[in-house]
């Protein structure tokens, strides 16, 4: 009997490890080389055909890295207008790394608004984390709060679903205890 507990313990955890969506996390270098910087009135369009290349999901993050310049992320009508006056958040230490952890659209722009006017403005928007959703994602409504972003240090890593870490090893528990408590008090509703 404790055999087939066992087993059927190891096969519980086997299959949610296995079934369980697991995505790679993905930290996006913003300007890629040249990192973020005022891209010039003769290539304004630099950031949006870059995003127009990438998917970003929940779980990844952009890394800002910046000389005399700023990131301030801002609503869709601050990012429109260039306006610096009203941000949500503002980053000035020369690397600054945002985990994505919320779906939805955000908005950066330099803090510099002649920057911004020259196109040194980035929008995006967030996927969730499971890769095989087929459809779009619902916009957040224009009154509703704009989605959170934190700050991360350190590099990419994997993401693995709360049920595979969590669940797996607390139904083992429970099948052990259960077990166990046949064992003692030798009843007949017990395994």
């Amino acid at each position: 009997m404790s055999s087939s507990l066992t087993l059927l313990g190891t096969l519980i955890i086997l299959l949610n490890v296995f079934i369980s969506p697991v995505e790679a996390v993905v930290a996006f270098k913003i300007g890629e080389d040249e990192g973020w910087h005022n891209p010039g009135m003769d290539n304004t369009e630099l950031y949006s055909q870059w995003t127009a290349t990438k998917k970003f999901h929940v779980g990844d993050s952009l890394v800002f890295e910046y000389k005399n310049d700023s990131v301030l992320v801002v609503s869709r009508w601050g990012y429109y207008h260039c306006d610096t006056t009203k941000p949500s958040s503002v980053f000035i230490d020369g690397n600054t790394t945002l985990v994505l952890d919320n779906p939805g659209e955000f908005y950066f722009i330099s803090g510099d608004p002649s920057h911004c006017k020259e196109g040194q403005r980035l929008f995006i928007n967030v996927l969730p984390l499971h890769r095989y959703i087929a459809t779009d994602p619902v916009p957040f409504p224009a009154n509703s709060p704009a989605p959170s972003l934190r700050t991360k240090s350190g590099s990419s890593a994997v993401s693995v679903t709360v049920v595979s870490l969590i669940v797996a090893p607390a139904m083992w528990l429970v099948f052990s205890e259960v077990y166990f408590i046949s064992k003692i008090s030798n009843s007949p509703y017990l395994v």
